[in-house]
């Protein structure tokens, strides 16, 4: 179970809540920005995709539905069968207001656990006879607690209703990590993909590999790289992205592939808060050129 991340994590979540709840959500993505990157974050001017992506969760995510639709990951679900992508939907197994309501005994062997109003916030059941869900539960009653939009000054976050949700679990059991392909499109056109493999944040960091569309590796991630396999259903990926990014100046649709099969984990509109330090300086300014947020500055 991923949840102890270490006292150092709790004590910064801390300060973040409390901070979240006394200054304003700008001047808070300014504090952060600069601790985290070193750099002045200009709101007026955005040019790098750091900067583009503040401005975007700051003044465009928080007042649309669609983007806290979509954020939310107990209703996606809804919005990928309205889009004709229900099929790529990771089954859902139930969804609750709090753990009391869970059924526990019926839940099969594996699954996975998550609250929906926050990133994280996941317990990945492999195998059931080793969970302990009295621990288990009591971390699920901690993350309901938490308002996840005021750690990073994410305020869509805020209006997402918190919810239990149960899901399949897609992955074979006989692996620790899975790997994401995370499709970045921006104006409605994908134009590149991350993948994030080795990513379990309870035993290792992750690494990321970027490549362009025609599955040419890019320098831009800091990470050890390795070259990454182009997935079988790559082009059903590509596909269904285009048609779910037409809705929005930027989202990032995120997949897993089980058996050659795509699986839409989830839409991210703000991917690290805007604080992404895995990705090199000039990397940032070639993909802030990417996103045009012409008519909504």
């Amino acid at each position: 179970m991923s949840s102890n991340r270490g006292t150092a994590y709790d004590i910064r979540r801390k300060l973040q809540y409390f901070a979240g709840h006394v200054l304003p959500p700008a001047t808070l993505s300014k504090i952060y920005f600069r601790i985290v990157l070193n750099r002045k974050l200009d709101l007026k001017h955005p040019e790098s995709f750091n900067e583009k992506i503040q401005w975007y969760k700051l003044n465009y995510c928080p007042k649309n539905r669609k983007v806290i639709l979509c954020a939310d990951k107990a209703k996606l679900h809804k919005y990928l069968e309205k889009k004709g992508y229900g099929r790529m939907a990771v089954p859902i197994i139930g969804i609750w207001k709090s753990s009391d309501e869970i059924d526990y005994d019926s839940l099969p062997d594996q699954f996975v656990i998550k609250c929906n109003h926050g990133c994280g916030y996941n317990i990945v059941v492999r195998d059931k006879k080793k969970l302990n869900w009295r621990v288990a539960k009591e971390q699920l009653d901690s993350w309901m607690k938490e308002d996840f939009g005021y750690f990073n000054a994410e305020p869509h976050y805020l209006k997402i209703p918190k919810r239990i949700v149960c899901e399949e679990y897609l992955g074979d059991g006989t692996s620790e990590f899975m790997s994401d392909i995370k499709i970045h499109c921006f104006n409605g056109e994908p134009k590149l993909t991350l993948v994030c493999f080795e990513r379990d944040s309870s035993k290792a960091a992750a690494n990321y590999v970027y490549y362009d569309n025609d599955w040419k590796r890019l320098n831009y991630s800091k990470t050890p790289q390795r070259e990454f396999p182009k997935p079988q259903s790559f082009d059903d990926m590509m596909e269904a992205a285009k048609v779910l990014s037409q809705d929005f100046p930027f989202v990032r649709v995120d997949f897993y592939e089980v058996n050659g099969k795509p699986y839409i984990g989830e839409l991210t509109f703000d991917p690290d808060g805007g604080l992404d330090n895995t990705i090199y300086t000039k990397a940032d300014y070639e993909m802030g050129k990417m996103l045009s947020l012409e008519g909504l500055v």
